[in-house]
């Protein structure tokens, strides 16, 4: 299954954020809730293209410094 990786870059434009981001794990800010979210990641390890177990959200947005992205990588509790 291949995915178009260049059209999620293209339609999925970062929002220009002004604002000090604090890097500390955790998205606190008012401003990470007005970034690009990508939430429908799917497996390509194997590429299935299946829904992992755990799904992965990824925001990001446009800084004057660059580019910013924050992941949420949920885990299973018991590993």
């Amino acid at each position: 299954m291949k995915h178009n990786y260049l059209y999620l870059l293209l339609t999925a434009l970062p929002v220009t954020l002004h604002a000090e981001l604090t890097m500390d794990g955790q998205a606190l800010e008012p401003e990470w809730a007005g970034a690009t979210t990508v939430e429908n990641l799917v497996l390509t390890q194997p590429d299935t293209g299946q829904v992992p177990e755990f799904q992965t959200t990824v925001r990001f947005a446009a800084l004057p410094e660059g580019l910013a992205f924050f992941f949420e990588n949920p885990q299973n509790a018991a590993v």
